[in-house]
């Protein structure tokens, strides 16, 4: 299952429609594109996070809010499925969220920052 925010069958995607999403797809979630969600927030994402055991790829692009925990949490849960993640533009991460992802996250294929 993908969710997508750029989709067009959901224009008017919203933090609190996200939430929902994940709520009910945690267990076949494989791709998440939340590229340029601006008002994401680590609140919407990381709760969700341990519950993502299947997601493969991961577009979190200009989430400015975003920081390291995200990545924590990323590099401590989907260690085996991760395989694609995107995150340039994301200011609030340091190197120490990105040695996590690399260290932890071994099957990962592709890695934009």
């Amino acid at each position: 299952q993908t969710v997508d925010v750029n989709d067009p069958n959901f224009p008017n995607f919203t933090r609190s429609f996200l939430r929902g999403i994940m709520a009910h797809s945690y267990s076949s979630l494989q791709s998440l594109f939340l590229n340029d969600f601006n008002e994401l927030s680590p609140d919407d994402l990381n709760p969700a996070i341990p519950h993502l055991r299947k997601l493969r790829a991961l577009d979190i692009s200009r989430c400015q809010q975003l920081d390291d925990t995200t990545l924590l949490l990323l590099s401590k849960h989907v260690m085996g499925t991760l395989q694609v993640l995107y995150m340039k533009g994301v200011c609030r991460a340091s190197d120490k969220g990105l040695i996590a992802i690399c260290e932890a996250c071994r099957e990962v294929r592709v890695l934009e920052i």
